[in-house]
């Protein structure tokens, strides 16, 4: 069963939940954006392999070019204020079928929501693996 939006969206909220068949990115786009949040999506289709996965975060994210296309490189640039900005929460979507290695990058995902979480002012990150 999918969350309702202010559920999935809230601050005690999942970091990291599938939804199923009927997701809107749209919807998901527009209510995100009423928020004042970031919203990204990732296309699963290019994340084939954790190369070409790195690539696609770093593309959508428009990550610096310092960023080393690892797990540790990845936790740190979505960890860092000036790539995060200034909005007061992100959205990350991920359509189509699973990435690569899905279970470290929700490992890393996860990481970065309890670290934007424990920030003062605290900011919501999350993400939403849409079929």
């Amino acid at each position: 069963m999918t969350p309702p939006f202010e559920e999935l969206l809230s601050a005690c909220g999942p970091e990291v939940v599938e939804l199923g068949p009927a997701a809107d990115a749209a919807a998901l786009r527009a209510r995100a954006r009423a928020l004042g949040w970031r919203f990204v999506e990732l296309d699963g289709n290019a994340m084939k392999d954790k190369p070409a996965l790195m690539e696609e975060f770093a593309k959508k994210l428009s990550l610096p070019d310092y960023f080393g296309r690892n797990w540790d490189a990845l936790g740190d640039c979505l960890s860092d204020p000036e790539v995060f900005g200034g909005e007061t929460g992100c959205l990350l979507a991920l359509s189509g079928p699973a990435p690569a290695e899905l279970e470290t990058l929700r490992s890393v995902l996860v990481d970065c929501a309890r670290f934007w979480r424990e920030q003062s002012p605290p900011k919501a990150f999350k993400a939403v693996l849409l079929p």
